[in-house]
């Protein structure tokens, strides 16, 4: 294997000669065979190397042994090497994450951390190609598109620390050359038994999924990788032709939004505006994962160019249209809150609590409330606005006009339309408030001093 690795670091420069390599090494076949390799190709192609390896104190004193078995080879082999534990099971509950999550977070902190304390720009990890068969299947049981069917890169940004680099040698190496490799050269392998536990998704795929899938296609691992070749190709593809988009005068990039112009969306392929979707909800959201299918949500309302609706996504972000730009920001916490109100009956005299609001009302003349005409047992309501709303504001001669029309000649932006508030009277609207005031119906300005009701949003409630 030693002239395969080689040829791989020569051909895509993995480690360029003078670099320092962080090696992850958890005592197993598969990154005990990468730190032997090398070590071996370390003089010959001038790179340095140190290793790294974690407890996750996961399997008591045979963790610690794991790690006493890294320690104690580097000694031998003469390689610099850091020991680092943690508690990942206290991680995983206080983080609420998954054991395996939670010890892929801890395992990639540790050995950035490695990395910038020796100096290293990349760090090497054993992943191989059945692992990536295994990945390709996992995330294509999880509904994931073709960038999550790219499986891994045999280099790539690291998960948690953009400075540095993630390489792996022995992605296109099989699990048996590896464990070939181990025999020929005597090397003693620790055995992790959680490897053989099928509570986990990896190791049901591993031991139940492919040789299952095995008996219709002997080569089902040869095929899930070579599937992951090329949908890692075109994923690079479409990463670059999204990235010439952003950085075009047509996108316009905030602290809370981004701004693209709507004609140049539309011209864009389907495709290219998924895509385009994608990168910026992650940009806002500062992750890796978005649900494919508020994308294809988030893109039909731009094509049809819909301006009193939304696509919502995880962590307060929304896509929406606003005349001659498609929006996707952080939508502001009031109206978020605002937008998921059902119906509240107002209590009169008294306060109703609307999201973040509070409406006083009173019988009695109060300086600064507005007045509202009533018949006597009426029932008020206050709501934001539905579709087909409509009112008789001042000025049209009693007329009637819908709502979302108003609004929209008074220039408020779409994504304001929805949270304003309406305040309806036996399920009438009899008023609209917008730019801090309330606009009242014409036909509940007639005044019987018996039964008009006062009204306002108190301040600062």
């Amino acid at each position: 294997m030693f002239e395969t690795i080689r040829q791989t670091l020569q051909k895509f420069q993995l480690i360029p000669p003078g670099e320092y390599v962080v090696v992850g090494v958890s005592g197993g076949a598969d990154s005990l065979a990468l730190l032997h390799i090398l070590r071996e190709l370390a003089p010959r192609m001038s790179f340095k190397l140190r290793a790294a390896t974690l407890d996750h104190q996961l399997r008591g004193e045979a963790s610690r042994d794991d790690a006493r078995f890294v320690r104690d080879l580097c000694a031998a082999w003469d390689i610099p090497v850091t020991v680092g534990e943690r508690d990942v099971a206290a991680l995983a509950a206080q983080d609420g994450l998954g054991i395996e999550a939670a010890a892929r977070l801890a395992r990639y902190t540790f050995l950035a951390q490695v990395a910038h304390e020796s100096g290293a720009k990349r760090v090497a990890v054993a992943h191989h190609a059945d692992d990536q068969a295994e990945t390709v299947l996992m995330h294509l049981l999880r509904g994931s598109g073709t960038r999550g069917l790219g499986g891994m890169r045999l280099e790539a940004p690291f998960p948690t620390d953009g400075r540095l680099r993630l390489i792996r040698p022995l992605l296109y190496s099989t699990r048996t050359a590896i464990e070939a490799h181990c025999a020929a050269y005597g090397l003693e392998p620790r055995h992790d038994a959680t490897n053989a536990d099928t509570n986990y998704l990896r190791n049901t795929i591993r031991h139940d999924m492919l040789p299952y899938l095995a008996t219709f296609n002997r080569n089902i691992k040869e095929t899930l990788t070579r599937l992951a070749d090329v949908s890692g190709l075109e994923n690079d593809y479409f990463e670059q032709a999204v990235e010439a988009v952003m950085q075009s005068d047509a996108v316009q990039i905030g602290g809370e939004q981004i701004a693209v112009k709507l004609a140049v969306f539309r011209e864009l392929h389907p495709a290219m505006q998924r895509r385009l979707v994608m990168r910026a909800v992650m940009l806002l959201e500062s992750g890796d994962v978005v649900d494919y299918g508020h994308v294809v949500e988030a893109v039909a309302l731009a094509a049809q160019g819909r301006h009193d609706s939304r696509a919502l996504f995880r962590g307060g972000i929304q896509v929406r249209v606003e005349y001659d730009h498609v929006m996707i920001e952080r939508r502001a916490l009031t109206e978020a809150t605002l937008n998921r109100l059902d119906e509240q009956v107002v209590a009169v005299p008294g306060e109703t609590r609307f999201g973040e609001r509070v409406l006083a009302t009173s019988y009695d003349v109060l300086a600064g409330y507005e007045r509202l005409g009533t018949a006597a047992g009426a029932v008020v309501t206050l709501r934001t606005r539905r579709d087909g709303d409509r009112f008789q504001p001042p000025g049209m001669e009693g007329h009637s006009q819908k709502v979302n029309r108003w609004l929209t000649a008074r220039r408020v932006p779409a994504h304001e339309r929805d949270a304003v508030p309406i305040l309806c009277v036996d399920g009438v609207v009899a008023a609209v408030f917008v730019n801090d005031q309330w606009i009242i119906s014409e036909a509940f300005r007639e005044f019987d001093s018996a039964t008009s009701i006062y009204f306002q949003f108190l301040d600062n409630s």
